[in-house]
């Protein structure tokens, strides 16, 4: 049943179509009613807080049938599909934990993406950077504050009661302005990919220049 509610948060199925969000968030009513039916106190409690804020954490779906309407028209339906499907595999070997699960997943984005290399349709590396490009820019308000909260959180417990807000409009201001080191995100700035904007000097700089 936790997997059930897991894949609840896939955003496309098996096909690689765009799922249903009322048939989504149907299913994931579903999966917590039967989660209350085994009776467990501290489960009931868990799911009680879900039910409370249960529609919100699935309104990434109504961005991403935005985000999948505009590459309609630029990308072949049968590869939109299959590219679809490849991101969200991506994001999965990202997002796993155990090694084995993290290789089955790259295994089967390259697999996807073999697929469409067969075509040898000279258009397919610049559709498959225009629909990673679009789709990377949808966010899951859930997956936001758990990392937030995750990196906020060793912060906070240093300094018990003495948290200010301008604590936390620096923290803020470093997490919006610093540039990444590793990942996907190599090099980039967050309010550079936000806005398009070209951030000049880096966060420091900036905070100098703001308090002089």
């Amino acid at each position: 049943m936790y997997h059930c509610l897991l894949e609840a948060f896939e955003i496309f199925d098996a096909q690689g179509g765009l799922k249903n969000s009322a048939n989504v968030v149907t299913d994931f009513v579903t999966v917590l009613d039967m989660l209350k039916a085994l009776g467990h106190k501290e489960i009931n409690k868990a799911v009680k807080s879900i039910e409370s804020c249960r529609n919100d954490p699935f309104n990434f779906l109504g961005v991403t049938k935005e985000a999948v309407g505009r590459l309609a028209g630029q990308v072949p339906d049968d590869v939109l599909k299959t590219l679809c499907l490849a991101w969200q595999t991506h994001k999965n070997a990202i997002k796993a934990k155990q090694v084995k699960r993290k290789n089955a997943m790259r295994r089967k984005e390259k697999h996807l993406i073999a697929q469409l290399a067969s075509s040898q349709n000279e258009k397919n590396d610049e559709w498959m950077k225009l629909v990673y490009s679009e789709l990377n820019k949808i966010v899951r308000s859930s997956a936001a504050v758990e990392c937030i909260n995750s990196i906020l959180r060793p912060y906070l417990n240093a300094s018990k009661n003495h948290v200010t807000q301008s604590a936390l409009n620096l923290f803020m201001a470093y997490r919006n302005h610093r540039r990444f080191r590793a990942g996907e995100r190599k090099a980039k700035i967050p309010f550079e990919m936000l806005t398009g904007t070209i951030q000049e000097k880096g966060w420091l700089d900036l905070m100098l220049d703001k308090a002089a």
